[in-house]
């Protein structure tokens, strides 16, 4: 991405090429909170390795960073789905896919039977390899209703069941997302603008 197709103004926040992008959606996150900047912490400390260390890096991790969890009108493909429901995902631009908890899926209405497609496995940020089945869901995302790839437990499949799976949350990976729009981070709300037309690139294997 060339840092000519965007740039930071005031007071409207983003700008870009319109030529490449559409108009641009903003999604607030779900556990905004204040987020002081670093320098008005440093400002208030004598630098980085003083006797206040300690708490200037718990003031950085944990005192306030404000995670990118926003809320998404969500349908599934499935002819029987009862319409769309407001959905929290992390969005996680380290994910290489989208990821649905047991739990999300059977709201939304996705078959996670055995039978209905054999499951693939992924490999987890921590290296594991997370067993699951490949489906398809359609996000309220950029001003349109945009179908992205998700994956989702099957049923039965110990992941599905177990606590610390129930804990995590449904995951916004980059499958059909980045490539169908410019995604923009603050510390408070996440940025969509649609592409317009495809990113060129290398050819395969040049």
């Amino acid at each position: 991405m060339a840092p000519s197709d965007y740039a930071f103004t005031k007071p409207s926040g983003y700008t870009v090429d319109h030529h490449k992008y559409g108009e641009h959606y903003a999604y607030d996150y779900l556990d905004f909170r204040y987020v002081p900047s670093l320098l008005d912490i440093l400002r208030s400390t004598k630098g980085f390795n003083d006797s206040k260390g300690q708490k200037l890096w718990s003031k950085l991790v944990d005192g306030g960073n404000s995670k990118p969890v926003v809320s998404l009108y969500v349908t599934s493909y499935n002819p029987w789905s009862d319409g769309f429901k407001p959905v929290s995902f992390l969005v996680d631009t380290g994910a290489c896919v989208s990821i649905l908890t047991a739990k999300t899926a059977d709201d939304l209405g996705i078959d996670r039977r055995r039978d209905a497609g054999e499951p693939i496995k992924i490999k987890s940020i921590n290296g594991e390899k997370i067993p699951g089945l490949p489906r398809w869901i359609r996000v309220f995302l950029g001003g349109s209703f945009h179908p992205i790839p998700v994956f989702v437990p099957p049923a039965g499949c110990d992941i599905s069941n177990s606590k610390d799976a129930q804990r995590r949350p449904n995951y916004l990976g980059r499958a059909g997302i980045t490539s169908c729009f410019l995604m923009c981070f603050d510390n408070k709300r996440l940025y969509a603008f649609p592409r317009l037309h495809s990113e060129p690139g290398l050819a395969a294997g040049a």
